[in-house]
């Protein structure tokens, strides 16, 4: 059953039918619902799952403010759990949750985020300590948004870059997708439109190629208006 949320995810990423995947678990559909009985029955590691798939989606359909109050819910619960237990979801719960924060922090200066996008730093600063090929690239994003957060932006121009080769070399095409869109609108907000552009076109390129159709085509609109 914790399939069924990576299923959603990825039908809702690809724009592709999920037909037949629910044949044998009727009434798992819904995400809330799945989320419900996790916690009725204490089932951490499911809840951890699911909270982390909604937090990814809805960062990458940029409905961010639902990410944020998805992180602010449920956050400090995981992480309370994680400390005792340590699950592979919650290392990418809490990567994908710094990257909301420093976008909630820049739209609402509320110290919580910056708090929230720098506790995540230095979690991704340990394990990267432990395996460099990894995590090195998500550390890199982390400081990158952190960097365009507080304003310093020859770094944050920087770390784009750095973080988007290390993704590609380490071939984590989501990854690049993402801070190849990261990029395009640090870019954007700057004025720099055409860098814009180009970063813009790069990720769409990589949500092609990792099967994201949806989230490319929804980008190719946003090009076109830029």
């Amino acid at each position: 059953l914790c399939l069924i949320p990576v299923f959603n995810a990825i039908a809702k990423l690809s724009g592709e039918s999920q037909n037949g995947v629910y044949d044998d678990v009727q009434g798992y559909e819904d995400n809330e619902k799945n989320l419900s009985k996790a916690f009725e029955k204490k089932d951490i590691s499911r809840c951890d799952i699911i909270i982390t798939i909604e937090i990814v989606e809805n960062l990458i359909f940029r409905r961010i403010d639902l990410a944020g109050k998805i992180v602010r819910q449920y956050q400090g619960l995981l992480d309370l759990h994680g400390r005792v237990q340590l699950r592979f979801a919650s290392i990418y719960r809490i990567f994908y949750s710094g990257l909301v924060a420093f976008h909630c922090f820049r739209a609402t200066q509320e110290q919580y985020w910056l708090n929230r996008g720098t506790e995540a730093i230095k979690d991704m600063e340990t394990w990267t300590n432990e395996c460099k090929w990894n995590f090195e690239n998500k550390m890199l994003l982390l400081n990158t948004e952190y960097y365009f957060s507080i304003g310093d932006f020859d770094k944050a121009t920087e770390g784009y870059h750095l973080s988007i080769t290390l993704a590609r070399n380490h071939r984590f095409v989501c990854e690049e997708a993402i801070a190849n869109e990261l990029g395009a609108y640090f870019q954007l907000e700057r004025g720099r439109v055409d860098l814009s552009m180009c970063f813009m076109k790069q990720a769409i390129e990589c949500y092609q190629s990792w099967g994201a159709l949806k989230k490319a085509e929804i980008l190719k609109h946003t090009l076109q208006n830029l």
